[in-house]
């Protein structure tokens, strides 16, 4: 441990990997509890430790609650544990034994109390840790309240939607999850569209408010990272919001005798003026033009014509599945600092994200900017790609507006990416001023 230029150290450094000396043979346990903690992300507690005399020892261990998911519980010793026996209520229950170890796996436990008696070995001792697992799904209503906006604001109510997310077990759509009273009260940082809340967890459920602006199927994900137990839940979920409704326009329909007689005039006029050019065609004389020609300067000019448009908003991406099974954060790129004549790559933009996972295709996704703050998406690759269950085909080029969302699966069949195409606030764009993409 002392030769700092052994090949293992540079090894490690070189592939991401982290060192643990453990001069005892006491201190491996401790470091096998900081890989599960820090690199594996398995938290347990500490039920009890047990010093052996060689007879039988009788312990009752408490779970946290009975809506778990799976409850494990761990007996570990340096020295052999045997004739382990325990009793328990649950769904099904299993008992994994080794010579220093015994793991018991209770599904759906029924009871906080689990009964366990074993025989260790005299002067040894036995740690007992319970390791707690919930497999969660989220269940959303939404409800709306709109007001007026001050005269000449808006043509459009102020929307401001009330979302509560409710926790079920994933096995039982009927089993209302995390209620218990340990849980009450704690801090949940929730990310809705790429915004940061911070909400609260009360009775299984979280509450918040979004002002939705339009039609939009926004991403939300759940920090859970603070609860002290192991929770596993599909992250992000796409949740669909109704835009507010128009202001009536009153006015209208006091002003409808003036449109319909205004409307009768102007129609007339236009009557007469077609009678009037049709009787000066009649008299005056034809000239036959030959057509122009269209030369390379006119070709250069129309081209320059058709790339005149720039880049507006930002792309955010989510990817929901890859090959290597990593999980990834919800990504964001700035388009508009982008000149508007350059043509992107799906490939050059999660480079830019600093995504080290292999996309097979993404080189083959182009983007540049259209009419109408739009952007033009390109195929030519053999990826799946889908806007509003319409697939769009190898070959061809479709419009994406803004607020739009394209899922893609790239041609291993398995990578999984949805990008939305979001507007950038004046106020938002101050503050991406000299920052990356």
């Amino acid at each position: 441990m002392a030769d700092d230029g052994n090949t293992i150290f540079s090894a490690s450094a070189q592939t991401d990997g982290i060192n643990y000396h453990a001069p005892q043979s006491t201190d491996i346990q401790s470091v096998i509890d900081s890989i599960l903690l820090e690199q594996l992300k398995v938290k347990k507690n500490r039920a009890a430790i047990i010093d052996t005399d060689g007879g039988t020892e009788d312990i009752t261990v408490d779970i946290p609650s009975i809506n778990t998911s799976r409850t494990r519980i761990l007996l570990t010793s340096g020295n052999p544990i045997q004739n382990v026996k325990a009793d328990f209520n649950a769904a099904n229950g299993w008992q994994y034994s080794g010579s220093r170890y015994t793991l018991l796996e209770l599904d759906h436990p029924t009871d906080t109390a689990v009964h366990i008696t074993f025989q260790g070995q005299a002067g040894g001792q036995v740690k007992v840790d319970v390791i707690s697992e919930y497999v969660l799904t989220a269940q959303f209503s939404v409800s709306y309240t709109d007001s007026e906006p001050g005269q000449g604001q808006s043509a459009y109510h102020n929307r401001t939607a009330s979302i509560s997310a409710v926790f079920y077990d994933a096995g039982r759509s009927d089993r209302r999850m995390l209620t218990d009273p340990v849980f009450q009260g704690l801090l949940v940082p929730v990310m809705v569209d790429g915004d940061a809340i911070s909400c609260y967890l009360k009775d299984g459920s979280i509450t918040f408010r979004y002002v939705v602006t339009a039609d939009a199927k926004i991403p939300i994900q759940f920090d859970l990272a603070k609860l002290n137990t192991n929770l596993i839940v599909d992250w992000p979920v796409f949740l669909d919001l109704e835009g507010p409704p128009a202001l009536p326009r009153p006015w209208l329909e006091d002003l409808r005798p003036q449109i319909i007689i205004g409307s009768l005039i102007l129609l007339a006029l236009i009557s007469t003026l077609i009678i009037w050019l049709a009787s000066r065609r009649e008299k005056a004389q034809v000239v036959i033009r030959p057509a122009e020609a269209v030369g390379a300067s006119a070709l250069a000019a129309r081209v320059e014509e058709t790339s005149r448009y720039g880049y507006v908003g930002r792309l955010n991406i989510y990817i929901t599945n890859t090959l290597s099974g990593h999980d990834f954060p919800p990504l964001t790129y700035n388009l508009f600092r982008i000149p508007g004549g350059k043509k992107l790559s799906l490939q050059e933009i999660l480079d830019s994200c600093e995504v080290d996972e292999p996309f097979e295709g993404a080189d083959k996704i182009f983007f540049q900017p259209a009419a109408g703050h739009c952007l033009l998406l390109t195929n030519k690759s053999d990826c799946t790609l889908m806007q509003n269950r319409e697939i769009l085909m190898k070959g061809r080029s479709y419009q994406i507006n803004l607020n739009s969302k394209v899922d893609i699966t790239f041609e291993d069949e398995r990578s999984e990416i949805a990008l939305q195409y979001r507007d950038v606030k004046p106020s938002g764009m101050r503050l991406l001023v000299g920052e990356p993409h």
